[in-house]
């Protein structure tokens, strides 16, 4: 009986190496082959899953099998002996070669046993010439049976098992955990890395029309994503575009008819926007085309509103760019102010450079206009500095950002008086700027008291 529970083959010699968990080398080997296996190993696992929910076999023809390892009856054990109640050897592997009849005697243990592992011994044997020794574990089963509720011992099964086909054992299913492991490691890495990639790709697109809206680009649009809470985003975020672009053409248009000083102010508090005043020395630039009424009358309106258009527009690029502020038009009429909103040193001298050069521009668009048989016209322009009201005047529903006061009155009066083609100052400007003009006196001949001066050029 004994002889039968011993593998059936001559096992194969060969020093018990490679299965060593604490050898890095082996380790490395061990996983290595692991992971060559783990394909073939998915799909066996797979076919045979398979195969016992349909109850046959099934062929996946991924062309991948684990490597048949040869079978071996009782493999691994090498020893097996019985002993009776009474401590003799009852069956024995080696027949009659061995203690059939004698009392057993125990190995002698190399190892202890542990709570996890039996005691280990050595077994010697030749091979031809050789003296080869392995390793075995005692393993140890108790033969029992319950007689009247009592369990009465028949004997033991001592078992011989290699302890490098254990070893072998251990090391495989380590290895294949391990290969396991890192293949799920690998396959959740993947699917992070494309999961968080389709779910941050729309948080990407997020970033760059931000960007893009940041750089003054208000038509970037998204396309939304789903329903989710991106997609809501990403909506938002259009809706955003699309305000801002309104307000940037709007703050443009806006532009032209406040200074870039007074938009900035608003812009920054928009809770003073509404209606306020306040006094500030200001220099004042009034000018008027001569003859307007009977051009009025005698050309269709859509001509009479080209021919303004023209003067205001050149008159205007010249009050910018000398610093002034386009206060308003009043029909053939234009307004220019320097101090507004800031008063500074060289208003004056801003202002009549603007109205001296503006009437050399015309002087130059008259000409040119003749040359075409087009209808030329001529301006007079009035200067004057003072203290005027400053601020938002109207209704909560309509306001106007101008400037009003005797000063703006006087400037419109010295215009009104002006020769066409020339440039009348009031006393108020001359002392700001004298070091620099060159004047002759001029008269009003509404009796005002204030003297005015003729500008005839610059020093």
């Amino acid at each position: 009986l004994a002889a039968k529970a011993v593998q059936s083959q001559p096992a194969a010699l060969g020093d018990a190496t490679g299965h060593d968990l604490t050898d890095p080398v082996a380790l490395l080997n061990g996983l290595q082959a692991a992971l060559a296996q783990l394909p073939g190993d998915l799909v066996d696992a797979i076919q045979q899953g398979l195969g016992l929910l349909t109850g046959r076999t099934v062929d996946l023809g991924l062309g991948m099998r684990t490597v048949a390892r040869r079978v071996v009856e009782n493999e691994g054990i090498f020893e097996a002996i019985i002993v009776d109640a009474a401590g003799n050897v009852a069956s024995d592997y080696r027949g009659t070669e061995g203690h059939v009849g004698l009392p057993y005697q125990a190995p002698r243990y190399v190892s202890l046993a542990t709570a996890d592992l039996p005691p280990v011994y050595e077994q010697v044997f030749k091979v031809g010439d050789r003296t080869l020794t392995r390793r075995l574990f005692d393993v140890q089963q108790p033969v029992t049976e319950v007689v009247d509720g009592q369990v009465k011992t028949l004997g033991v099964v001592h078992l011989g098992v290699d302890q490098d086909l254990v070893n072998r054992v251990i090391f495989s299913v380590t290895m294949q955990l391990a290969a396991i492991s890192l293949a799920a490691v690998a396959v959740g890495l993947v699917l992070a890395f494309v999961t968080v990639t389709w779910m941050t790709r729309p948080i990407g697109r997020l970033v760059k029309g931000v960007l893009a809206i940041a750089g003054g680009d208000f038509a970037t649009r998204l396309k939304v994503p789903g329903r989710d809470e991106l997609g809501e985003l990403t909506s938002s975020f259009n809706e955003m575009a699309l305000s801002l672009g309104q307000n940037e053409r709007l703050k443009g248009a806006f532009t032209r008819y406040v200074s870039d000083a007074a938009l900035k102010q608003i812009l920054s508090d928009p809770g003073k926007s509404g209606l306020h005043s306040r006094r500030t020395l200001a220099t004042i630039y009034t000018s008027d085309v001569r003859g307007f009424t009977a051009m009025s009358e005698t050309l269709e309106p859509e001509q009479v509103v080209q021919i303004i258009n023209t003067y205001l527009s050149l008159q205007t690029e010249i009050i910018l760019q000398h610093g002034g502020v386009v206060d308003k038009f009043i029909g053939d009429a234009t307004v220019g102010v320097w101090g507004k909103e800031t008063p500074g040193p060289d208003d004056a001298l801003n202002a009549v450079k603007a109205a001296w050069e503006s009437q050399r521009a015309i002087e130059r668009l008259n000409q040119e206009r003749s040359a075409r048989g087009e209808l030329a016209k001529l301006i007079g322009i009035g200067v004057n500095t003072g203290e005027v009201v400053s601020g938002n005047m109207g209704n909560s529903r309509k306001m106007e950002y101008t400037v009003t006061g005797e000063h703006v009155i006087f400037a419109d009066q010295i215009c009104a008086e002006c020769p066409g083609g020339k440039v009348w100052i009031s006393q108020s400007t001359y002392e700001r700027i004298k070091e620099h003009v060159i004047v002759e006196p001029a008269t009003l001949s509404k009796g005002h008291e204030s003297r005015v001066f003729q500008v005839n050029g610059f020093l």
